[in-house]
C-alpha cells in the first residue's frame, strides 16, 4: 500500500468517526483520536473469509433496529474481540456528536 493510501485511509476513519489523524512522527501517538476513541487502523490485502462471512451473516440476520455483529474469542480468554461494520460503529453506536 502507497503511503498516500494509508493516510488517506487514516484520514477517512477519522472523519467518520468525528476525530483526527495523528501525524506518524515516532510520538507512539495512535492512528486516529477521537475524544472517546484511540484507534490503530490496519489495512490488509484481504481480510480472512471467515470473519467477513460471520458479519455478513450477522447483518443479514439481523431483525430491523439491531446491529449485526461478531464476537470473536479465544478458548479459555476473559474477553472478546467486537467485530463490526465501521459505519454500522459510526452511525449506531456512537453518540450522535462524534466520537
Amino acid at each position: 500500500m502507497s503511503e498516500a493510501q494509508w493516510k488517506r485511509g487514516e484520514r477517512s476513519v477519522a472523519k467518520l468517526l468525528g476525530g483526527h489523524r495523528n501525524p506518524h512522527d515516532g510520538s507512539a501517538a495512535v492512528d486516529v483520536e477521537t475524544p472517546l476513541l484511540a484507534v490503530e487502523v490496519k489495512s490488509r490485502k484481504e481480510l480472512p473469509a471467515w470473519i467477513k462471512a460471520a458479519l455478513s451473516s450477522a447483518r443479514a440476520k439481523a431483525r430491523r433496529g439491531q446491529v449485526g455483529i461478531v464476537v470473536l474469542r479465544e478458548h479459555g480468554a476473559r474477553d472478546a474481540w467486537v467485530v463490526m461494520s465501521l459505519h454500522d460503529f459510526a452511525r449506531r453506536i456512537l453518540p450522535k456528536g462524534g466520537g
